[in-house]
């Protein structure tokens, strides 16, 4: 599932859609975890695109006169700007400029609807953001016994990080992930912190990683995936060990027992 680096790297790669004016929006098919609301090419047709924000995981577009819309890549979502339809094709924007702006979702579980008809989930504070400071992690994982790396996938206190960059993010701390969540030392909290942040920025910087349907919507991969130190490593050697890979509450988690403590 694309994390926060892919999302923002979404956002930021339409951001020349900005003031565009739409002519014509169509659903090719409304089935996906939510149907996409049907008065879409009604409300939208002849509307600017206003703004492109972006809350954890999920893109949030104004257009003049509309009400917001919010999109959710889900499992296999991708935005793709190009000129013909495909298989899996979900809707369609249409721009006065010539462009067209394609929604596609071979898994269906994304989402493309009224923000107001969404019950937004609660969402903690976002790395890179003001409020995750170290005390705020510190704090916030005092709180809970599970292992830090379940504890850290909780979108309820932090939002916007998702497997890969948990399990980048303990390994440049030295952190292991079975460890409680609440029983690391102040300075741990610390190195943790800022490695969340290291990682996240790296990715966004890197366009995010493609590791299985991921894709900008000028359809080039991301790079981050080729600086993986553990994740999908399991049995590579890092300059510390040999990568292990266990399952934590569903997920698969990559680690060095050699350098995480």
């Amino acid at each position: 599932m694309p994390e926060l680096p892919e999302v923002e790297s979404v956002r930021q790669a339409l951001l020349p859609y900005l003031n565009e004016t739409v002519t014509d929006v169509v659903v090719h098919d409304a089935w996906l975890r939510q149907p996409i609301s049907g008065d879409i090419p009604q409300k939208l047709q002849g509307k600017k695109l206003l703004t492109i924000e972006r809350m954890s995981k999920y893109l949030l577009l104004t257009f003049e006169g509309a009400p917001k819309l919010l999109v959710h890549l889900g499992m296999s979502g991708r935005l793709e700007s190009r000129d013909h339809l495909l298989k899996h094709d979900k809707i369609s924007w249409h721009f006065a400029d010539g462009r067209t702006l394609y929604f596609n979702d071979a898994r269906r579980f994304g989402l493309v609807l009224w923000a107001a008809a969404y019950r937004m989930p609660k969402l903690g504070p976002e790395p890179l953001t003001d409020a995750f400071t170290p005390v705020y992690l510190e704090t916030t994982m005092h709180k809970h016994r599970a292992p830090i790396k379940v504890a850290l996938l909780d979108q309820k206190l932090i939002a916007g990080l998702g497997n890969i960059y948990a399990c980048e993010a303990l390994y440049d701390a030295g952190i292991s992930p079975t460890r409680p969540a609440n029983q690391l030392s102040q300075p741990e909290y610390q190195q943790l912190h800022h490695s969340i942040n290291k990682i996240i920025a790296r990715a966004i910087a890197l366009s995010g990683s493609t590791w299985r349907d991921y894709r900008k919507p000028d359809g080039q991969s991301g790079q981050f995936q080729d600086e993986f130190m553990v994740y999908d490593r399991e049995g590579e050697l890092t300059e510390h060990g040999i990568v292990e890979r266990i399952k934590q509450a569903g997920r698969s988690t990559y680690y060095c027992p050699n350098h995480q403590k």
